[in-house]
């Protein structure tokens, strides 16, 4: 049987809150302002979550996946404001805007980073006990 081995339990723990957050504030926006949009990422958040919690062997590729979303969004919406600053908009108004899609970003390229280097799908026998550090 395989499962999900995170080596950096401060990552785990980070991705879990980051998780749990973004799927609190989607479910806040689906019931108190039927933004129906809302119930995309909260599916993609809430099968992430469990993945992670189970120790799923594929909880790595959820987390990878999760977080290519976390780039894509934001990498179009920052490259849409930059347009719109490149053809004399208001640059002002849209750098509150920009700097948090660029934290979405920043998270996004972090979660896949530290995915790909802390997080391994290990074999592990079911008659052996696992040894304890």
């Amino acid at each position: 049987m395989k499962k999900n081995v995170f080596k950096n339990q401060n990552f785990q723990a980070l991705v879990i809150a980051a998780l749990g957050i973004l799927f609190c504030w989607n479910l806040y926006n689906l019931l108190f302002f039927k933004s129906y949009f809302s119930l995309i990422p909260l599916t993609v958040q809430a099968v992430v979550l469990y993945l992670i919690l189970t120790k799923d062997k594929n909880a790595k590729l959820g987390i990878r996946v999760w977080s290519v979303i976390m780039m894509i969004g934001p990498g179009l919406s920052i490259l849409g404001k930059v347009l719109k600053m490149a053809t004399g908009d208001d640059i002002v108004s849209m750098m509150g805007p920009l700097i948090l899609q660029l934290v979405f970003f920043a998270v996004g390229l972090l979660c896949y980073h530290y995915n790909d280097t802390t997080v391994d799908v290990e074999s592990v026998d079911q008659n052996k006990p696992t040894p304890q550090p």
